[in-house]
């Protein structure tokens, strides 16, 4: 009982493990596989942990197959991690892209209080680069709503010339502004 019981456990931490890594390559369908895919990093904690404690029992092939999958689960995370652009700031301020693909130029575009930054990522079979633009604007609420409409007119003014270039630069790629 206790043997078959320790062979769940073992099973459950490779499984862990298995879906911690699909789940980086699956493509989002659904909201399942959208959570699974930002659980990922914390699968892999849970699945090495359980993989631990499983071979702290002696059952040495499962323990190993486990701690296996989650040493490739983490070097596959890894590599995606460092696929980043990030301005960060003090406190909940700043903003970043992450990208599961290969970020070839990035950039900070300067004069906004909690940041703003640009990326060309490059994804198989796409025309062209994509270029990805994000920005956290300064809310109209609690702080007051001068800081607000300053970046809004900023944001207008910066974008429409900024977006004219990465438009040219773009051709038939596509552009995302978020």
């Amino acid at each position: 009982m206790r043997r078959g019981a320790l062979y769940g456990v073992a099973g459950i931490a490779c499984l862990i493990a298995a879906v911690a890594l699909a789940a980086r390559f699956m493509p989002v369908t659904n909201h399942v596989v959208l959570a699974l895919a930002a659980w990922s990093p914390y699968l892999m904690i849970i699945g090495g942990g359980v993989s631990a404690v499983v071979l702290l029992t002696r059952r040495w092939w499962t323990a190993s197959a486990a701690l296996s999958l989650v040493a490739v689960a983490v070097a596959v995370g890894t590599a995606v991690v460092h696929r980043r652009v990030v301005d960060a700031h003090h406190n909940a301020a700043g903003v970043g892209i992450w990208s599961r693909y290969q970020i070839v130029r990035s950039s900070r575009i300067p004069g906004y209080a909690l940041g703003a930054v640009s990326a060309d990522i490059l994804v198989p079979d796409a025309a062209g680069d994509v270029i990805v633009v994000t920005t956290h604007l300064v809310g109209p609420w609690p702080q007051p709503i001068d800081g607000w409409r300053h970046e809004i007119a900023k944001f207008s003014d910066t974008f429409s010339d900024t977006m004219e270039s990465v438009a040219a630069s773009a051709g038939t790629a596509a552009v995302i502004v978020a």
